[in-house]
Order: structure tokens, then sequence, then C-alpha cells
């Protein structure tokens, strides 16, 4: 990770204090609910899975309607961790909390940490200081970091003016991540709830085509590569670990794409996940292949609009309310946002590009 690199060169001689995080900071255990609270509406409770890669990811959202303490509300600036997991490799990972939709609480298996040195312990929770110094809550059962071991975790403190450096350097690296681009998206766009530019509102048939062309033409496609829900990759854009439909052995419900297409998964958890090809392919049944319309949607623009809190909340609603987790064309098109010009859609593709030439959604 680069900004860890110069997390590290940048405080490696710095002036330091060296202090014990309960000194600088305050940490809490979530939520505890039962089954029968969790209902289709009500207030969401962030789990291991929302975070991914130092990001939330609302995807996959559980409710519960329960009454819940403000002290259990999540802040603007919190540090959400992971604090406990049959897994050891999901244990310590962190988010940061940021421009929330609706406010949202956190599970039992999770600890919010506080502090004005947010920015620092954000990156530190990602060093392998802090890694070795919880390696040892570790077990055949479960892997976790208590309260009291966070008591004596250490760490070297730079002082403020050095800490401030930080700032810049993250918003610079949030550039190159979606959660950052959101931000910038945000600027650019506005508030899609309440349209304060006052663009044309527009159905989503309006601007952009579900091209779900299907094949059963296992000869002609048998060498193109294969694309399922799980190749694409936590909504990064990355197409990887696909099979030829060769491999695959059977061409039964293939959807046909191109490098043009935005590829979308249909199916919980990952309803707010896309990806880019720049191949020609086929993908399963359970994603669709999105064209957008030339001259009225930029298909950057379009990737990140279905990733928005605006897309994810509207076809949340009809995923909680099926039998079958999943979303059909009809429900799809059915959604609708303010359009702008598609001059400014492609000065936001430019930006983004600009930030991160080879991943554009990592």
């Amino acid at each position: 990770m680069v900004v860890q690199s110069q997390f590290i060169e940048m405080f490696r001689t710095a002036p330091k204090e060296h202090v014990h995080l309960k000194d600088i900071a305050t940490y809490s255990i979530g939520l505890t609910y039962k089954p029968e609270n969790v209902k289709p509406s009500g207030i969401p409770v962030l789990r291991s899975g929302n975070i991914q890669e130092e990001s939330l990811d609302f995807g996959d959202l559980v409710r519960v309607d329960s009454s819940i303490p403000d002290t259990l509300l999540l802040q603007d600036g919190d540090i959400l961790m992971c604090s406990r997991n049959g897994s050891a490799h999901l244990v310590g990972k962190v988010a940061r909390i940021r421009q929330l939709p609706e406010p949202m609480t956190y599970g039992a298996f999770m600890t919010v940490i506080r502090s004005e040195y947010m920015d620092y312990l954000f990156l530190f929770f990602q060093s392998d200081g802090f890694r070795q110094q919880i390696s040892y809550g570790k077990s055949s059962t479960m892997n976790q970091i208590t309260q009291k071991m966070l008591d004596q975790i250490t760490l070297d403190l730079p002082s403020k003016t050095e800490i401030e450096k930080l700032s810049p350097l993250l918003e610079q690296a949030d550039k190159s991540k979606f959660d950052g681009l959101k931000s910038q998206f945000i600027e650019m766009f506005g508030d899609y709830h309440s349209n304060p530019k006052g663009w044309p509102v527009t159905s989503f048939e309006g601007f952009a085509k579900i091209d779900a062309n299907m094949t059963t033409d296992y000869k002609k496609y048998a060498d193109y590569p294969h694309i399922g829900v799980d190749s694409i990759e936590k909504g990064t854009g990355i197409l990887s670990g696909y099979r030829t439909v060769k491999e695959d052995n059977v061409i039964s419900g293939k959807y046909v794409f191109t490098p043009k297409h935005i590829i979308y998964s249909k199916i919980r958890p990952n309803l707010n996940k896309v990806a880019l090809p720049d191949f020609d392919g086929v993908c399963s049944a359970d994603a669709y292949p999105i064209l957008p319309k030339d001259g009225i949607c930029n298909r950057l623009y379009l990737a990140y609009l279905m990733r928005s809190n605006h897309f994810l909340e509207y076809i949340l609603k009809f995923s909680a309310r099926s039998s079958m987790p999943k979303v059909n064309r009809e429900q799809i098109n059915g959604y609708q946002a303010p359009l702008p010009p598609i001059k400014l859609q492609e000065d936001f593709s430019y930006i983004v590009g600009q930030a991160d030439k080879s991943k554009y959604l990592s």
C-alpha cells in the first residue's frame, strides 16, 4: 500500500512520544441483538462483511427493529474495527465512518474507536506494529481483540503538527478509491435525493440499456472468458479468476458482453457491485451486461452511479421483499435519477482516470 509506505517514511525520524492507546482514544463494543429483531426495515447494523479494503460496503446490510442507544450510533470520523471473528485475518480490519446515508449502528463483534488522532490511528491499525501486538489474541475457536488488549496497545505518537501532514496524504490516496471518489461524485453532481442542481429526472432505461443477450452457442464462445459474480471483486471494477467457457463445460444461461459494457451483479450481497471489462466475454445469468447510451451517459459515470447510495437504497427495497435475493430487469429500469449533462459526466470520468489510470474503481 503506497500510503502505508509514506506513513512509515513520514514518521520514521519524527520526534515521538510513546503512549498507550487508552490514553488517546476511547472504544466501545457494538450492539447485541436477537434474531427476532432482524427486520426488512430498521437501523442497519454494520458487521465485519461490511468492511472491504478499509472502506464500507453496504451490499449486505442487516437491519434491526429495536431501540438503539445514542452511544451506539456511528459518528462521522469514527474508526470501525472488526474485533472478533472465526477468521484470524479479518480481526483488526478497519474502516473510517464518513457521510453515512442514514443512521447506523454496529454489531457486538465490532469495536468503534474515537480519538482526536483519527487519521494517524487509522493507518497505525493497518501497520505491522499493531498486528504484532494483537497476535496473542488468537485461539483455536475464536480470534478477538478485547478492550483489555486495546488498553495494552502502545504506539509512538508524533506531534500534532507532524500528524496534520497526513490529511492531504490521505485525501490524495482516497482519490484512487471508490469511497474517496464518491466525495468527488457528490461534489460534482450533488445529492440525488434532493436534486439541488435541478437536472431532469430520467428513468434508468432512458440513459442505459440492460443488454442481456443470452446465448447457448457453446462452440462459438468456447474460448471466451466466463465471468461469474464471484469474479466481480468487491465492486472494484477488476475482473479476475475467470475461466473460459470451455473449462466451464456449459454455456447455458450466459450473457454476452463487450468492453463497452458494465457488468452488474444482480444478486445479494453484491447489489452495488459492478465491473468494467476490457475484453469480450460471457457472464453468469446472475449478472447483467449494461450498456450506457451514447451521447447521454458516460460508462464510468454510470458505474459510479450504480455504486451510489441513491441507487443501492432503491434496489434494496426489492431484494428485501423477495424470497429470491436478487433484482430483475423491470425493477432496475424503474430506477430514476437526475441526469447531468454528458460533458459533466465526461469531466468526472477524466478525474477518475487521472486518479488511477490502471484500476478506475479500485
